[in-house]
């Protein structure tokens, strides 16, 4: 956290990134609730695999799939400094959620949750109720698309944060894991 804050304050000139298709995707303040609810899932996986979880080895590599995930971003934004002007100028808005996006950061919303979903997809006790493995996929699709929505990341975040989920896979749950 004190990374990430240091980056935020950092006086250096930012890049904004921004495509096409991130004007194409609407402002939708209603997709607050899967964001926030993103707080409960990424806690509760850290919790399930901290105390629940029998098994060392799936709690190191979901625990280091974060830690390599988000200490990439941060040494990403201290190397090349960027941003998105996305968000529309809600002065004038009103309503609760209108309200809740205002104090919306920068956030790690789909690196986490699709690496919390990937944990728990290996997990062979949690696959097996097929009911959770369904609402947790519905969940972790609704947190990447609210990052959008709310216009929170950019198109080329959300691709970044899946390409470096696919990598943290290959290593964390394949190479080591073989090794």
């Amino acid at each position: 956290m004190l990374s990430f804050t240091l980056v935020e304050k950092s006086d250096a000139r930012i890049h904004i990134i921004h495509s096409l298709a991130d004007d194409r995707i609407p402002f939708c303040p209603y997709f607050i609730i899967p964001y926030v609810l993103w707080y409960f899932f990424l806690i509760g996986t850290i919790v399930y695999f901290a105390l629940f979880c029998s098994s060392k080895k799936e709690y190191y590599q979901y625990i280091g799939t974060l830690a390599v995930g988000m200490t990439l971003f941060i040494l990403v934004s201290y190397v090349y400094p960027n941003g998105q002007n996305l968000r529309p100028d809600l002065s004038g808005e009103s309503g609760v959620f209108v309200s809740a996006v205002r104090y919306l950061f920068p956030s790690i919303h789909v690196f986490n949750s699709v690496a919390s979903c990937i944990a728990l997809f290996q997990n062979e006790r949690c696959r097996k109720n097929r009911l959770f493995t369904a609402a947790q996929t519905v969940l972790t699709v609704s947190i990447v698309l609210a990052t959008m929505f709310l216009k929170q990341h950019c198109v080329s975040d959300v691709m970044t944060a899946l390409i470096l989920n696919i990598l943290c896979y290959q290593l964390f749950y394949r190479v080591i894991p073989a090794r």
